[in-house]
């Protein structure tokens, strides 16, 4: 489909729509590789692009671009199709899902995306990026949480976020939800970050269906009163040693070990 051209580079340009308009900022390394396999083997698959204006819009192949600019090359093979703006969205981020270098962080703004291009119908979806609707359902339920929640998602360490506890924090207020995320961090376990955040939610929600006036300093008292008691919970856990635990099929208890734990929980979210 589309004819094969080869266009310099100055008439290209990054879609206005791509997710990741910041690559060229934060992915040096990525791209440098690119561009290392490029020059060692060539370019083993065209740009695509549309026609726009007086130019070309790219709607896949951004970082090959980007490593050709990173090259010196003046022109790229490829190949112009023809699609209205919807379609090309909706090849644009379905080429960045399919990238291994997408962040936890850019997977929430496309999946939402791509959920609204699909007149919010979950099954299509889910056939189109290859996940399961559970899963989908938690990226599309904090797409609206602000960007320095977001970024948490792809903190190292103690700072950062799981998908389970981005969704506990979706329903706290929008204007507390960092600071609530940023308190949270300090339990040692993705088990009781989502109970501290549900805690909070559940008592902000019921105060406010009695009507009840919640002020910010009301919920930073909620917080810390919840966190306070997780904090103190952990401490009975750790001292009776009771880790996180499955029945036996034969009865009694099978201990899950606290690392094993956080590694199922990290793949559940896969």
């Amino acid at each position: 489909m589309g004819s094969l051209e080869t266009i310099p580079l100055a008439k290209l340009a990054v879609s206005a729509k791509n997710v990741r308009q910041d690559l060229a900022d934060h992915d040096d390394t990525s791209v440098e590789d690119l561009a290392a396999d490029i020059a060692a083997h060539g370019l083993m698959h065209p740009l695509t692009v549309r026609a726009q204006g007086v130019g070309y819009e790219i709607i896949a192949g951004q970082r090959r671009y980007l490593a050709l600019k990173h090259l010196g090359r003046e022109a790229a093979p490829c190949r112009v199709i023809v699609l209205d703006d919807l379609a090309a969205e909706e090849m644009s981020l379905t080429e960045n899902t399919q990238r291994a270098q997408l962040t936890t962080a850019d997977k929430v703004r496309s999946y939402s995306r791509l959920y609204e291009v699909y007149d919010h119908s979950m099954s299509r979806l889910a056939k189109a990026v290859s996940l399961k609707p559970a899963t989908l359902a938690k990226y599309i339920k904090i797409a609206a949480l602000p960007d320095e929640v977001l970024t948490r998602l792809d903190a190292k360490g103690d700072g950062r976020l799981t998908l389970t506890t981005a969704a506990a924090l979706a329903n706290v207020p929008a204007d507390r939800v960092a600071e609530v995320a940023a308190a949270i961090t300090i339990l040692p376990t993705d088990l009781q970050r989502v109970s501290a955040a549900r805690k909070i939610v559940g008592e902000i929600a019921e105060r406010m269906l009695d009507d009840e006036v919640v002020s910010a300093e009301d919920m930073s008292r909620i917080a810390d009163r919840f966190l306070i008691d997780d904090l103190e919970e952990r401490e009975r856990l750790c001292e009776c040693g009771h880790p996180p635990w499955v029945p036996g099929r034969t009865g009694g208890k099978v201990e899950i070990p606290p690392a094993l734990y956080e590694a199922i929980l990290d793949l559940i979210e896969e």
